[in-house]
């Protein structure tokens, strides 16, 4: 890799009751890659945290804020092109060439992620972590709409109006025996997902009508 990109991509960290020897695997790979970071501390209640004060860039709320609205604290201060959305319980082994200019970066992960705005708003299958965005091309696309599932909408957005493109490589390792589930009843669940997708939907009719008027 080349040094330079540093300066280019930012990782924002969130933080909520993970263990110290999981976040800490997560922080030493960004720094392996010599990479800048902002680390979120979302008000854990499980774990104690004091041992991130002795890293840079630590941001710890005064109450718990959610993961959406946690990592809008840490990627509002980012100050580079790129930003890398990350979970405190997974890990990078790379980044992408952001030198080939693209809007973001997707992982294809299991090579079933599609880049049409229709398809995916239809069947989303794919979060936000390990994609890496142009800072303000993921600002655009923030939403905080809902409580849960805001990533359907905000992948929406980005892939609707942004330059896209799948990784060749996955750089980005999904931790699933520390991933937080979300504790709600299977119907509520998808009483959030139902709506996600009508907004998703949404924002890609009102693309294309806007693409329209202007032929």
């Amino acid at each position: 890799m080349k040094s330079h990109y540093r300066d280019k991509i930012t990782a924002v960290v969130t933080v909520y009751n993970k263990p110290q020897h999981i976040v800490e695997r997560c922080i030493k790979s960004i720094t392996d890659l010599n990479l800048k970071y902002i680390i979120v501390e979302d008000m854990s209640t499980e774990y104690d945290t004091e041992y991130l004060k002795h890293y840079d860039n630590v941001i710890f709320n005064t109450k718990n804020e959610g993961c959406y609205e946690a990592f809008e604290i840490g990627f509002r201060q980012v100050k580079t092109e790129y930003v890398l959305k990350m979970d405190a319980d997974d890990y990078i082994i790379g980044y992408p060439d952001v030198s080939s200019n693209h809007d973001a970066y997707v992982n294809n992960i299991d090579n079933s992620i599609s880049l049409i705005p229709k398809d995916f708003a239809h069947r989303p299958y794919a979060g936000l972590n390990g994609i890496v965005a142009k800072t303000s091309a993921l600002l655009d696309a923030w939403t905080t709409e809902l409580k849960f599932f805001n990533d359907i909408i905000i992948f929406t957005k980005l892939i609707n109006r942004y330059d896209c493109v799948l990784n060749d490589t996955n750089y980005y390792v999904y931790d699933k025996e520390f991933s937080g589930i979300i504790s709600l009843p299977f119907d509520e669940k998808m009483e959030y997902v139902i709506i996600a997708k009508k907004l998703a939907l949404k924002e890609v009719q009102e693309v294309r009508e806007a693409q329209e008027r202007q032929r």
